[in-house]
């Protein structure tokens, strides 16, 4: 069902007053934030998710890429050279957006994306499978929640019983 147009109007109208009144305090001052959204609001991750998505969907899109994003990680299939991906990543996918960076990492065998290493398997070029295994990012310094914090006891469990199965 579309959405009423009223209800549109409104709905663009509060994002528009969230977004463009972040004032925050520091040292007894009060400062306006200009540009990108403040950490913290709720309307914050949707709003990213959905900026970097009309950013870069063209631009995929053109250039026959078969692309998987989850928030700010981006892991594709790209019918290039893995020369030709630095180059074209480099020069064309950093100029989708002026406050937008990417990082690129190339390998004709496997990808990283979130916390797996996914990579043709040994029969790949029989079979089109690929295989995953965990991945720990170099900079994981293993800080947890700690266990008295004020989260609710269900969080902290489902925190534990995910891990247990992640390993």
């Amino acid at each position: 069902e579309v959405m009423p147009d009223q209800l549109r109007i409104t709905l663009v109208q509060l994002t528009e007053l969230i977004l463009t009144n972040n004032l925050l305090q520091f040292n007894n001052r009060t400062y306006k934030q200009v540009q990108g959204t403040a950490m913290g609001t709720n309307l914050a991750p949707p709003v990213a998710n959905i900026f970097v998505f009309m950013a870069t969907r063209t631009f995929f899109n053109q250039h026959g890429c078969i692309a998987f994003r989850f928030i700010d990680d981006i892991v594709g299939l790209i019918p290039l050279s893995v020369e030709a991906i630095k180059t074209w990543w480099t020069s064309e996918l950093q100029n989708v957006h002026p406050n937008l960076r990417f990082t690129v990492d190339t390998s004709p065998t496997h990808a990283v994306f979130l916390d797996l290493v996914v990579s043709k398997r040994p029969d790949f070029e029989n079979s089109g499978h690929f295989q995953t295994k965990l991945y720990q990012k170099t900079l994981n310094a293993y800080l947890y929640i700690p266990f008295l914090s004020y989260h609710p006891l269900h969080q902290k469990k489902g925190w534990i019983t995910g891990e247990l199965k992640r390993y």
